[in-house]
């Protein structure tokens, strides 16, 4: 007999009490593993866990219990009630328990999540294959889903920057403890809180522009970090020069540093949003990884190359010959459901909403929220500006809104997914519009590519759209420059996000390449000319560093018409 149990969050006296964040996939995780399926020539497969709220994580009874109410049909007397041992659905902790129990099986049998996507989890060479043996008190544990068991197991990779010949000599010393070679768990998390006073060390390193001997920590951050300048003797104090700090300071905020796929390959990689998991990977991980969650949960249905996940219809595209082409993305469901406002005639646009059109305003806002972030990359501007008037909408704020509905039902767009020959570069393009909309504020945009390397005597290139935006500056902007700096700066940001969230899918180090219709930019990252706008001088500082390290391997002019996201800043761009 099965019953569904569904629980009214009222009713639940400490359910605010519970943790109750549960993370979903990222829009740009999941193309990014779109994008690694389509360079291999991947299947895409989709898998739905049924009753996945109800195969969360034990409660711990001494800390919480759930009593409900037993149906009348089941022919128990009326005074018994049940006693929950798993979430159920209502509850306020559900979704959180199931992706406790989900992300523990997950990490169990060898995958590893990524750094910049809690929900983007990758497979490397040798763990697909192998019989893993699952603990299923470990699983079922409800006091974190980080037990002490799995701390204590880490290790250092095996590229440890230690020598076995030295290894015998720092255990004599005592103060650095070796296992097998490698640093135990206790003193790499001495070395980590080192780098906190290491950081705060910088500032006064540079005033005093000399040597400064520092305890013995230091030795354990240089040494696991920067392996090549531990060239002072194991018996002395180090000693760290200003130089060195600097460079410590760059190889913590490089992404690719601290990434777990150094010196293995990626043979399968999927995202996870809740109940749905888009899985991609050579036929040997697909085959393992089907069996392995087959043991432990009850799948539901499962697509291969024409699925759906969070509302995406996701499809490899066949050319005549019937070989794969590239990989479309489109919400043609959810665009083909959009209706407009039913607005009363007679009314002038500046009239404020009455309760009713306003939640009108609002629900059709959050459906277009739901296709502009995802697909519908052309509604961003629009989105943006009606979005910035929800709080106290008027009748012309509704006829707007009502335009870009029928604009996007008109024309719909799909992203599509390419394969690169070559090795990929992130190809980040920003754009700015001072004070060009309609309440005086200035607009930033970006769209970021993973595009093919560039060909001599080739002018274009193909690329995949990955991450776009289209946001209102909050920030003080003086000049048409400020703001365009404003946009690059935050372009360049997300482009280091999506680095290092590449290197750990991939394995792969792609470059970064900025284009920016912001010539005086171009110029003053190549100069060490002092800025007019004096309040710049320190944005315009971080990006000559930026450019002339290499962290931007090419920082160029193009020309408004070929800047891509000049559509996203104002309403007078051509969107082709």
């Amino acid at each position: 007999m099965q019953l569904l149990l569904l629980l009214l969050l009222l009713q639940d006296r400490h359910g605010w009490e519970q943790q109750t964040d549960s993370p979903t996939a990222t829009c740009y995780g999941f193309r990014l593993v779109c994008q690694h399926a389509a360079d291999h020539l991947w299947d895409l497969l989709h898998l739905d866990l049924k009753t996945a709220f109800l195969q969360g994580e034990h409660y711990n009874l001494s800390q919480r219990t759930v009593a409900v109410q037993l149906p009348n049909d089941i022919g128990l007397p009326p005074w018994m009630v049940g006693l929950c041992m798993r979430p159920v659905y209502g509850l306020n902790d559900a979704p959180r328990r199931w992706w406790n129990r989900l992300d523990k099986f997950l990490r169990a049998i060898g995958l590893e999540p990524t750094r910049a996507d809690r929900c983007t989890y990758v497979c490397y060479q040798g763990t697909e294959g192998k019989n893993v043996k699952i603990n299923s008190s470990k699983l079922a544990s409800h006091d974190s889903c980080f037990s002490s068991e799995e701390v204590e197991s880490e290790t250092v990779p095996q590229n440890s920057c230690f020598s076995s010949e030295k290894e015998k000599g720092l255990k004599d010393k005592g103060w650095f403890p070796f296992l097998g070679g490698h640093a135990n768990v206790a003193h790499r998390a001495k070395a980590l809180r080192s780098t906190w006073w290491v950081l705060e060390r910088a500032t006064d390193l540079r005033i005093e522009n000399k040597p400064v001997f520092l305890e013995e920590e230091a030795a354990i951050v240089v040494s696991l970090f920067l392996p090549e300048k531990k060239a002072f003797a194991t018996d002395q104090t180090p000693q760290l020069t200003p130089e060195l700090v600097d460079e410590l300071l760059e190889h913590f905020v490089d992404p690719v540093h601290g990434s777990n796929s150094k010196g293995r390959l990626s043979v399968g990689c999927l995202s996870l949003h809740v109940d749905d998991l888009i899985i991609t990977g050579s036929p040997k991980f697909l085959a393992w990884f089907l069996e392995s969650i087959k043991k432990r949960f009850t799948v539901g249905h499962e697509d291969r190359n024409d699925l759906m996940f969070t509302g995406q219809r996701v499809k490899w595209i066949l050319d005549e010959k019937g070989n794969k082409k590239y990989i479309s993305i489109d919400q043609s469901l959810n665009v083909s459901e959009l209706e407009g406002i039913v607005i009363p005639k007679n009314l002038k646009d500046d009239v404020k909403c009455d309760k009713a059109l306003h939640t009108s305003y609002r629900s059709l806002l959050g459906s277009i929220n739901w296709l502009q972030s995802r697909t519908q990359f052309q509604a961003c501007y629009k989105f943006s500006r009606l979005a910035s008037a929800s709080a106290s909408p008027t009748i012309g704020n509704c006829k707007e809104l009502n335009k870009l509905c029928r604009s996007i039902k008109q024309e719909p767009a799909d992203m599509r997914i390419w394969p690169l020959k070559s090795k990929p570069r992130i190809l980040g393009i920003p754009d700015a519009a001072f004070r060009n909309n309609s309440d005086k504020s200035s607009q930033r945009a970006m769209t970021i590519f993973m595009a093919e390397d560039r060909v001599k005597g080739k002018r274009d290139t193909r690329g995949s759209l990955v991450f776009f935006e289209s946001t209102k500056i909050k920030r003080t902007t003086l000049s048409t420059t400020v703001a365009e700096l404003y946009a690059l700066m935050k372009c360049f940001g997300t482009c280091q996000m999506l680095r290092g969230l590449w290197k750990d899918i991939t394995g792969l180090d792609a470059e970064i390449h900025i284009r920016t219709d912001a010539n005086n930019l171009v110029s003053a990252a190549s100069t060490t000319h002092i800025p007019e706008q004096q309040e710049t001088i320190h944005m315009i500082q971080m990006l000559r560093k930026e450019a002339c390290s290499g962290a931007i391997s090419d920082l160029s002019h193009v020309r408004t018409e070929r800047c891509l996201s000049d559509c996203l800043t104002k309403q007078s761009a051509n969107i082709r």
